[in-house]
């Protein structure tokens, strides 16, 4: 249990606006609005509260300072849990594995990239933040 606050009190310090932070949003539906109306894909960091690597994930790779601006510039970020099924529309984007990140159209929710599935560490994830191709 105190691990699952440690980790909730570091997501809610991340939503700051500063941009040493990705500016998260826990609610799909609100951030797929918010993307419509910005223009801007989403980015859809789905995690399990028992996966070692989701949590290695999140501290390690998704606050690396070097991307963080881009993130926050060119996305609309969204974390949730697999378990709170209402946070994100499970039908379209389930899985077995976590972490996942899907990278997603505001159009039409369509997936721009395939989805990064497991850890990885922060310099895959910056070469993947560059082969996306943003609409």
């Amino acid at each position: 249990m105190l691990k699952y606050i440690l980790l909730l009190i570091c997501v809610v310090t991340l939503n700051s606006k500063t941009l040493n932070h990705i500016k998260w949003y826990w609610n799909y539906e609100k951030a797929l609005k918010i993307a419509r109306i910005e223009h801007k894909p989403l980015m859809l960091f789905l995690q399990k509260k028992d996966s070692k690597e989701s949590k290695k994930m999140l501290f390690n790779t998704l606050c690396h300072k070097s991307y963080i601006k881009q993130i926050n510039k060119n996305f609309i970020s969204v974390v949730a849990f697999f378990e709170d099924k209402n946070s994100y529309p499970i039908e379209m984007f389930y899985t077995l594995d976590f972490p996942v990140v899907f990278f997603i159209d505001y159009k039409d929710e369509s997936l721009l990239y395939e989805p990064i599935i497991g850890y990885i560490g922060s310099k895959q994830f910056e070469t993947i933040l560059q082969r996306i191709k943003l609409k």
